[in-house]
């Protein structure tokens, strides 16, 4: 059923429905457990991520109560990429480990992939790598080919975005096959749409625009875009300084997540938002949405992206003092957004210039390659960037689509 609800979820919710009605007619506990699962996979997959974790809670009681272990595990691994798609990263964990405690074989190795993609979204990239890698292994022993298509789809993006783009050309062209061969197109639509993710981190604008294109000629065939697709089109278009539309697609972006309800795509939508308004001169918009950002950001814990948005909402309020902003730029040096730590002190360099080096008893905008950046010349080393899109905030919410 996982491929049915890959590949056409309202479908599948509706065979779902009717076999957990002739479920309950039987009293076969294991029928509905199954059943009330493909519901919850088919509500995530059509965008309703709270009706998804009620379905999928409903499974794991009914699992609990008839002592249905595997179909428990099961149905734990599940809600936990739910929940932390409704920006609860901690009780996302807490299920997929309780889900590892009650699997085996085949369906353990399927729980620690997904255990991979929590480890991605907490920035712990080497450890979802280990992850995706030791469950291909398992996938391609058993001759698995969804889930070998499901692996290599998030290695592959993983890889991309660490720089390697090769290895990740590779895994995703590898996943198309896989995907074409059991022919699923909504899955082959969500791998174009990653190979357009790579295009983009390796600074190829017209080959990702053209992957893009292409997985959203499937998109719009079958239904509104998803938020993720719109996040990644808004990160391109912005780093390709086409600010209108960046900031159009970064609006629609936000209201696409807000109306799936998914708290961690809402979240990276509106820094995303606040990215494109301040680069657009328009402060107001780009305050409200970076601290809204950043509230919801540090509820969930993730870190280096609330880092951000405090930067964010700092720039775009009249509080960046050059103490503000020295501190500003030391936090976003430790958590790894070096552009804008060095924008940061660009601007403090260029709008506080002597004051700067009183408060910090040497040239406060230093580079991050260890040479100074005086008044006098930082204009020249910003070039005609506007304040703000320094880069975008590509630590995505999730590694591509993950099916």
């Amino acid at each position: 059923m996982l491929a049915l609800v890959m590949e056409d979820a309202r479908g599948a919710r509706a065979q779902a429905a009717q076999l957990l009605t002739q479920a309950r007619r039987d009293r076969d506990a294991a029928g509905q457990v199954s059943a009330l699962r493909v519901l919850g996979l088919a509500a995530h997959q059509l965008q309703d991520g709270p009706l998804a974790a009620r379905q999928l809670r409903h499974a794991i009681a009914l699992a609990v109560r008839h002592r249905l272990t595997r179909l428990e595990g099961e149905s734990r691994m599940s809600l936990a990429l739910v929940l932390d798609d409704l920006g609860r990263q901690r009780a996302a964990l807490r299920e997929i480990d309780r889900a590892l405690d009650h699997l085996d074989g085949l369906p353990k190795a399927r729980a620690r992939m997904q255990r991979g993609i929590l480890l991605r979204r907490m920035d712990r990239e080497s450890d979802a790598l280990e992850a995706y890698s030791a469950a291909l292994t398992s996938f391609r022993r058993h001759r698995d080919s969804l889930w070998q298509a499901r692996a290599l789809t998030n290695r592959g993006v993983l890889l991309g975005y660490r720089g390697s783009i090769g290895q990740a050309r590779t895994d995703l062209g590898r996943a198309e096959q896989l995907y074409e061969e059991l022919g699923l197109a909504a899955a082959v639509a969500q791998v174009r749409h990653n190979l357009g993710f790579v295009a983009a981190q390796a600074g190829d604008v017209v080959t990702a625009l053209r992957w893009y294109e292409r997985a959203d000629a499937h998109f719009r065939r079958n239904g509104e875009r998803p938020a993720i697709a719109l996040i990644d089109r808004a990160e391109l278009l912005l780093a390709a300084r086409l600010l209108p539309e960046a900031r159009q697609t970064a609006q629609a972006a936000v209201e696409a997540a807000l109306q799936a309800r998914l708290g961690s795509q809402v979240a990276h939508a509106r820094l995303l938002l606040a990215q494109t308004a301040l680069a657009a001169g328009d402060k107001p918009a780009a305050r409200q949405a970076a601290r809204l950002a950043r509230r919801a950001l540090e509820r969930q814990q993730r870190t280096r992206l609330a880092v951000l948005a405090r930067y964010l909402e700092l720039r775009s309020s009249n509080r960046d003092s050059p103490e503000r902003l020295q501190a500003a730029a030391s936090e976003l040096e430790a958590a790894g957004w070096a552009e804008y730590a060095i924008e940061a002190r660009i601007h403090l360099a260029t709008h506080f210039g002597r004051r700067a080096d009183r408060i910090s008893g040497e040239n406060a905008a230093s580079a991050a390659d260890g040479g100074n950046i005086s008044p006098e010349n930082a204009a020249a080393a910003t070039g005609a960037a506007a304040p703000g899109a320094a880069a975008p905030c590509s630590s995505r919410p999730s590694p591509g689509f993950s099916p």
